[in-house]
């Protein structure tokens, strides 16, 4: 585990500072089809050759992600030259638009879309890819290539939440609230990873009711695990709190 005074003060003491993924347009993360089928993406227009039948819809959305492939590994190559190693496939962010969308054809196998992909803030793309990042290569990066990566995240409202979210699951248990508390936009997460890592800490923390309002906007299963073990843990208290109470009268 890393040390919660090297880690965190060496983020933020040093003047990487905290801010507050709903971009306009577009946002979609890398590979969220894998093993529903094979893809291909040239340009302006992405094939992607079914294995299973799927609703049209989620043909539609394959096609609209295979698209912006491109796009998603031109960030992490900017991104891993900036931070000096390579950075996982599976991390991927896209803010931008794609305009002129058409399904050209599709069957029971394959569908053909095309579109012209307009990547939009760099800065938010290369900031939310970092993060996705971090959560993804955390346990096999340095302490050094790590604080690259949230030095990065936490520099840009669309990806800082999820940042702070894993410094504080890194830190030493004695801190891990008190940083939440003090750093955390809990409306701001995107990451279901960091959603459920913050109600594990907040039930730790006894902080029932914050646990379980993220529980409403988490739709994993890490998450809807979490859930009863919030309930429960808030009715022990209020009995607690109202067995005191009886104690006065």
């Amino acid at each position: 585990m890393l040390s919660a005074a090297r880690f965190i003060s060496g983020l933020l003491v040093t003047g990487i500072g905290v801010t507050g993924l709903a971009v306009a347009g577009e946002s979609l993360a890398a590979s969220p089809a894998a093993g529903l089928g094979k893809a291909e993406s040239h340009g302006s227009q992405a094939t992607v050759v079914i294995d299973r039948k799927l609703p049209e819809q989620a043909w539609v959305s394959l096609c609209r992600n295979k698209l912006v492939q491109p796009q998603l590994q031109a960030t992490r190559d900017a991104l891993a030259e900036q931070v000096g190693f390579s950075i996982a496939e599976q991390a991927g962010y896209f803010a931008g638009e794609i305009h002129d969308f058409k399904v050209v054809s599709h069957n029971d196998e394959e569908i053909r879309c095309t579109g012209k992909v307009e990547a939009g803030d760099s800065a938010a793309n290369m900031a939310g890819t970092a993060v996705r990042a971090a959560w993804q290569m955390h346990t096999e990066l340095t302490s050094e290539q790590l604080k690259s990566l949230l030095g990065l995240a936490l520099r840009n409202p669309v990806s800082a939440a999820d940042g702070v979210v894993l410094i504080a699951k890194l830190a030493a248990p004695e801190q891990q609230l008190s940083y939440l508390q003090s750093n955390l936009d809990a409306q701001a997460l995107q990451l279901d990873a960091a959603r459920a890592a913050a109600m594990q800490i907040y039930i730790a923390g006894h902080q029932y009711d914050n646990a379980l309002a993220l529980a409403t906007q988490c739709d994993a299963v890490d998450c809807r695990r979490l859930i009863p073990a919030a309930q429960q843990g808030k009715r022990n208290y209020e009995a607690e709190q109202a067995k005191d109470l009886s104690s006065y009268f």
